[in-house]
């Protein structure tokens, strides 16, 4: 957004201030109007997602007056990769890729882990408009804790985050009733430290 003031406001009628910018990369209207009595009006601005920095300037002129704006550009990048902490053997879990501004156009976002324990897309989709996506990580059955990192890219963008793989352990097992008479049936139970797989 851009605003354009004046150092009055205009008195017999709205006042018509021309605009201009020196790149293409940035699209504005040819014209804004401060209304009678007022000293100042707003503009909208849309910047191309060129992947890329840049900069400009943009000119607005009323009558035999001007005054021009410098503007800097930065690109959205990525910014954030959250994965589940920890992930049982065998479990799915989910991880949450974040951009640091709104896709103006679809983001393809390379995957890759550590470790085959872990099991990752090749890549994910950052859809326009959007500034976020999840994906799914599926771990593998372990003996012993592992440490795996998922590593995300786009745009010459690298981020990471740490996922432990933890092995599926028995956790209690009990008798119902504890005490049974000799040809009496009887409830076990095992458990585990993760849902049925």
């Amino acid at each position: 957004t851009g605003t354009v003031t004046l150092d009055h406001a205009p008195i017999q009628g709205d006042a018509y201030v021309s605009l201009a910018s020196n790149t293409f990369y940035i699209q504005i209207p040819d014209w804004v109007v401060v209304p009678k009595g007022k000293t100042s009006a707003t503009f909208t601005d849309l910047c191309n997602d060129l992947g890329v920095g840049f900069g400009g300037w943009v000119r607005a002129n009323l009558d035999e007056s001007g005054r021009i704006a410098s503007f800097a550009v930065t690109p959205p990048s990525l910014s954030q990769l959250v994965v589940d902490s920890t992930i049982l053997g065998g479990q799915t879990g989910t991880a949450k890729i974040t951009m640091n501004g709104q896709a103006q156009g679809d983001w393809t976002v390379s995957l890759t882990s550590s470790t085959t324990n872990l099991k990752v897309p090749a890549s994910v989709k950052i859809s326009a408009g959007e500034s976020s996506a999840e994906f799914p990580v599926t771990a593998a059955t372990v003996a012993k804790d592992i440490t795996v990192k998922v590593t995300a890219t786009s745009h010459d963008k690298t981020i990471t985050a740490t996922v432990v793989i933890k092995p599926v352990k028995l956790t209690e097992v009990s008798v119902n009733p504890s005490t049974v008479q000799g040809g009496k049936p009887a409830a076990m139970t095992v458990k585990i430290n993760t849902p049925s797989l």
